[in-house]
């Protein structure tokens, strides 16, 4: 599109973008019936702000310093995986271990956008 809009107009760079766009929609329309197509099981945020928060129970402390050695000690997400729990684990809790590490690197994620703003 750069070399377009500089060596032959800003029409065809335009035009170009535009040509894919409208072809997407028949492509969806005709290959519609090859797709798969599962019924919505519900929002991951509610049981992954429980998880979040049930990492954190008994690590808040006074002390801000020992709050953030007991948050950041490296145990945090293995002490509430649903094997190491047993049978302790709340209800709610129906999900494995690999369920657990997605939400880990989701939240580590979520964290390196904080300080966007």
């Amino acid at each position: 599109m750069v070399y377009a809009e500089r060596y032959v107009g800003f029409y065809l760079a335009y035009l170009i973008p535009t040509i894919f766009f409208l072809t997407t929609l028949p492509v969806l329309l005709i290959c519609n019936k090859y797709y798969r197509k599962l019924p919505p099981t519900g929002s991951v945020l509610g049981p992954a702000v429980k998880l979040l928060f049930l990492g954190m129970k008994g690590r808040w402390h006074l002390n801000p310093i020992a709050t953030f050695r007991h948050l950041n000690d490296g145990t945090y997400w293995t002490n509430i995986k649903p094997s190491r729990m047993g049978t302790t684990k709340p209800r709610w809790m129906t999900f494995n271990d690999a369920w657990v590490d997605e939400v880990s690197r989701g939240w580590r994620a979520c964290g390196v956008l904080l300080w966007l703003p």
